[in-house]
């Protein structure tokens, strides 16, 4: 664990070197004091790599969560586990397509979250949910595959016709 003074003699030296804070904004073992300066720090990287560290306290994650950078709250989506509730459900209705796109790419996502991806305005949002770089899609509830067949767009039922898990109820 990174002792609390030599946290607080780190923060000064990074007015000088801004990469200095963003490495320090990844450890893990920072002090609530620490992430909250951080978390308030003028450079959007070393906000992001504050958002994308998974020991960031649960005050910092709200306070993120309002960051004006769309890239920031996008950091908050974690690749592997389970996001907050709360926080998961204010991402899937965030003004931003590049993080509701995040979302979508997340294979944790609860059944309420994927019920409103799934009835995103946009299609590129609505596709995501299917579309995978490993080609692999997990985890489409019943309920979102049956939203998902009836889409207005072409593309994003052609995804689903392709998904592995689909669910008799959802076949076209």
């Amino acid at each position: 664990k990174l002792p609390a003074l030599l946290q607080s003699e780190l923060l000064p030296q990074g007015a000088a070197s801004v990469e200095l804070l963003q490495a320090l904004a990844g450890n893990p073992s920072l002090s609530e004091t620490l992430q909250l300066e951080l978390a308030i720090h003028k450079d959007t990287k070393v906000r992001e790599k504050l958002a994308a560290n998974e020991n960031r306290s649960d005050d910092i994650e709200r306070k993120l969560l309002k960051d004006s950078e769309a890239s920031v709250r996008a950091a908050l989506i974690r690749d592997y586990g389970w996001i907050d509730d709360e926080t998961e459900l204010q991402l899937a209705q965030d003004s931003a397509l590049s993080v509701r796109l995040a979302l979508a790419s997340n294979d944790w996502l609860r059944k309420t979250t994927q019920l409103i991806l799934a009835r995103d305005p946009k299609k590129e949002v609505r596709a995501r949910l299917l579309e995978r770089e490993d080609g692999v899609t997990s985890g489409l509830k019943r309920m979102t595959q049956e939203i998902l067949a009836h889409d207005s767009d072409v593309t994003v039922r052609e995804l689903l016709a392709a998904y592995p898990n689909l669910e008799p109820s959802a076949q076209l």
